[in-house]
């Protein structure tokens, strides 16, 4: 019976998922990872986050994603956004070249910074080192 059960506990853990690949959790729901496009820019998608006034938005940046994805709210609308990193080492950063946003995200750091909703449509942010990766959100006036 135990060697039975040591194969069935090992696929039960793998269907499960432990990492990456598992669901994730933001202001909205749970969310799938998978691809979204973003102004004709492929982007891991790890959720919308909406807001109605000014508000900190956390972001979690992680293994070429940004959580979340899109952060929608109304034209002009300022809020600030904390990127913030713990368990990654890999060495991140957040351009929105529209608003002259340059910023590093050193590993285990949170990094704020101040942004607009456009008027209308959306504004592409992404991390200058693994844009090609899908590591794109998006400011989405709604």
């Amino acid at each position: 019976m135990l060697r039975r059960s040591i194969p069935l506990l090992a696929a039960i853990l793998l269907a499960a998922g432990c990492g990456e690949d598992a669901p994730v959790q933001n202001g909205n729901g749970p969310q799938a990872p998978g691809t979204i496009e973003i102004n004709g820019e492929a982007a891991t998608d790890r959720g919308t986050y909406s807001v109605t006034d000014f508000e900190k938005v956390a972001v979690n940046t992680g293994n070429f994603y940004f959580e979340p994805t899109l952060v929608t709210g109304p034209p002009g609308l300022e809020i600030e956004l904390d990127f913030v990193t713990d368990s990654d080492p890999t060495q991140h950063n957040v351009t929105l070249p529209e608003q002259g946003i340059d910023e590093e995200i050193p590993p285990d750091s949170i990094v704020g910074v101040f942004a607009s909703f456009p008027e209308s449509g959306t504004l592409v942010f992404f991390c200058k080192y693994h844009r090609g990766q899908g590591m794109v959100g998006g400011l989405t006036a709604s």
